[in-house]
């Protein structure tokens, strides 16, 4: 995941991630990648409207933001039919 997160900043992909935090509650949140830090992850937060510090033993799923998921996942599976 760490590389992912390093290729999207570089890009300055912004990135959608599932977190997790330390009172164990969920959020998706949407950020732009700033900096990453050993284990932390630098990023302004879109939902806070600030800079906030994720660790990333606590980000459990990252994708870009307007990936398909679905989409994804139906074109790499795809069944040839005659």
């Amino acid at each position: 995941m760490k590389k992912r997160l390093i290729r999207w900043q570089l890009e300055g992909i912004p990135v959608e991630i599932i977190y997790e935090s330390k009172s164990h509650t969920y959020t998706q949140r949407k950020i732009k990648i700033m900096d990453i830090q050993d284990e932390r992850v630098v990023a302004y937060c879109f939902l806070r409207d600030q800079i906030r510090t994720f660790n990333l033993e606590q980000i459990l799923s990252v994708f870009p933001v307007g990936f398909n998921r679905n989409k994804s996942y139906k074109n790499k599976h795809r069944t040839k039919t005659s």
